[in-house]
């Protein structure tokens, strides 16, 4: 619901930090005004608006995090690139970040596919594509679940140090033994937002912190059990030897943990999310972002424990549990075919029938003509 709120004639300056950001963000609303602009410690020094200093507040600054962990991540995706971007490359970034989440929803709900992806700096010569390529490259490291788009300017080189403690890396083969999936990714988190969000390490930096992640998780692996499945072992052996990403380590450590983990557990859980779609399937905002919420687990350890558990994908379960009441309300019943797909859980009646069609060959007229 909106709030009313008035334009000040002032800018917010803060001291360039994300935390400082975020606490503008907390003092707008608290105010209920919308700032002239919003500036950093360079921008603020020039500009021709009156100013406001706001301070950072650590309090401040994690109730609007805790806020934003609650909108989803494309008002993440959305907060960050305000912060990061420059008003000259904001529009563009802006307009290819849409994109790419557009993307990446529709690879994830269709094909069960994450999609991340990295920019490089424009370019007006053919000759210099393969640098915004090399670019590119660099910036996908940064990527994470939460974070699914990274241009490279957003990468600092101010930073000359990580953080990964000792305790860090204990906490985490703790975790991965318990199949603890819920704190791993906590755990994932917290690495991922005092490297990436506070301190947005150098390229080099970067690769020293994944080696280091990568050496923790190589521990826990030689800890796995004799009786862990030996086909899982290998496919996990392989993927240590991929190219080093945040989102590979994550990757890396959810298997470890499912290696380690409580099969039954696993399968109960399984078994009440498969009930939760079945008894849930007629909503047409049921999906991967709903569910995760729902049972408190990441979209990504979701869509592999079932996928595992079922023998197909998330959207396939969902379109065959639609699909199949679908054929049966036009079989059985005089259900009008405009409020039929209304009925099965879709907000599109063209999405309907072609789903309908691709699952049984025939339009949902033709089946009730039979």
């Amino acid at each position: 619901m909106p709030y009313p709120a008035h334009v000040s004639d002032a800018a917010y300056c803060y001291d360039g930090s994300y935390a400082g950001f975020l606490c503008c963000i907390f003092e707008s609303y608290t105010r209920r005004e919308i700032p002239s602009a919003v500036l950093g410690p360079a921008e603020g020094q020039i500009t021709l608006f009156g100013t406001e200093t706001i301070a950072t507040d650590p309090t401040h600054a994690r109730r609007v995090a805790n806020g934003l962990t609650r909108l989803g991540p494309m008002v993440r995706e959305r907060v960050m690139t305000g912060f990061l971007s420059t008003e000259e490359e904001k529009d563009l970034i802006l307009k290819i970040n849409n994109c790419i989440l557009r993307l990446h929803d529709y690879l994830l709900d269709t094909y069960d596919i994450w999609l991340f992806a990295g920019i490089g700096r424009n370019t007006d010569s053919l000759m210099n594509v393969w640098e915004c390529y090399q670019q590119a490259s660099e910036a996908v490291s940064y990527t994470t679940k939460n974070y699914i788009f990274f241009p490279y300017e957003f990468i600092k080189k101010d930073s000359n140090v990580f953080y990964y403690p000792p305790e860090i890396s204990t906490k985490l083969i703790h975790f991965i033994s318990t199949g603890n999936t819920s704190q791993v990714l906590e755990l994932f988190n917290l690495i991922h937002q005092e490297n990436i969000e506070e301190r947005t390490l150098p390229v080099n930096l970067l690769k020293y912190l994944l080696s280091d992640i990568r050496n923790t998780l190589l521990k826990a692996r030689f800890a796995l059990p004799q009786d862990a499945d030996p086909e899982a072992v290998n496919v996990l052996d392989e993927r240590f030897n991929e190219h080093l990403t945040f989102k590979l380590c994550e990757d890396l450590a959810l298997s470890l943990c499912n290696l380690f983990g409580n099969k039954e557990d696993d399968n109960t859980l399984s078994s009440t999310i498969e009930k939760y779609i079945k008894d849930n399937y007629k909503d047409p905002s049921l999906g991967l972002n709903k569910i995760s919420d729902e049972f408190q687990i990441s979209e990504s350890y979701f869509s592999h424990m079932f996928k595992e558990k079922t023998g197909v994908n998330f959207s396939t379960y969902l379109e065959n549990i639609r699909m199949a009441e679908a054929a049966r309300l036009i079989q059985e019943t005089d259900i009008s075919l405009n409020e039929l797909y209304i009925a099965v859980g879709y907000n599109n009646s063209n999405t309907f029938r072609r789903a309908f069609k691709k699952v049984y060959g025939v339009t949902p007229s033709a089946m009730r003509e039979k």
